[in-house]
């Protein structure tokens, strides 16, 4: 499969598109690749269905903390919209209680009740959040795949800490076979 915007064209001048002359383009491109030439298109390697199902683990973990920042960002503007500062703990909802605006008076209860809607959600992604860690926890802990194993060595240099490791073997080491440093961009 070829990318048509991996088709290199003359920007300076205007120039006819038609699928012929993408076709004979990609033929050119073909025969010029098959006769050595290396620099005329990059090959991308796709990954397993089973590389790429490892994959969302760790996505999913990542889309879910987007979502808990942005219902604390929701919920700390709601309140800063009142003069109020929002106050951290896992006790926040006992703690709206004692919430003052900044004349001293009691929250009101339709702000009140929005913030607890808005909590809700933000409760349920900290206890996924928090399965999914376990279960990346526990498969570092006894998975015997070469990628893991990857992980534990990279988690022993130093500044790497166990989220970065994670990734970097996750998205770059588990599934592609590198032969050469260029491939690994190095």
């Amino acid at each position: 499969m070829v990318d048509s915007s991996s088709i290199a064209v003359n920007r300076r001048q205007r120039r006819a598109t038609s699928d012929a002359l993408d076709v004979r383009k990609v033929l050119r491109m073909l025969r010029r690749s098959a006769h050595g030439e290396r620099d005329v298109w990059r090959v991308v390697r796709v990954p397993a269905v089973e590389a790429e199902d490892h994959r969302h683990r760790h996505r999913d973990l990542e889309t879910l903390k987007q979502e808990r920042a942005s219902t604390t960002t929701r919920i700390t503007g709601l309140l800063r919209s009142q003069g109020v500062r929002r106050t951290h703990g896992h006790t926040w909802p006992e703690q709206l209680e004692a919430l003052r605006l900044w004349d001293g008076s009691p929250l009101p209860s339709g702000l009140r009740c929005r913030l607890l809607r808005v909590y809700a959600p933000h409760q349920l992604l900290r206890e996924q959040m928090a399965a999914l860690e376990a279960e990346r926890r526990t498969l570092r802990q006894s998975a015997q795949e070469a990628s893991i194993e990857k992980g534990r060595q990279l988690r022993q240099r130093r500044g790497i800490g166990s989220n970065g490791a994670w990734l970097v073997v996750m998205e770059f080491f588990s599934w592609r076979a590198l032969k050469t440093r260029r491939e690994g961009g190095g």
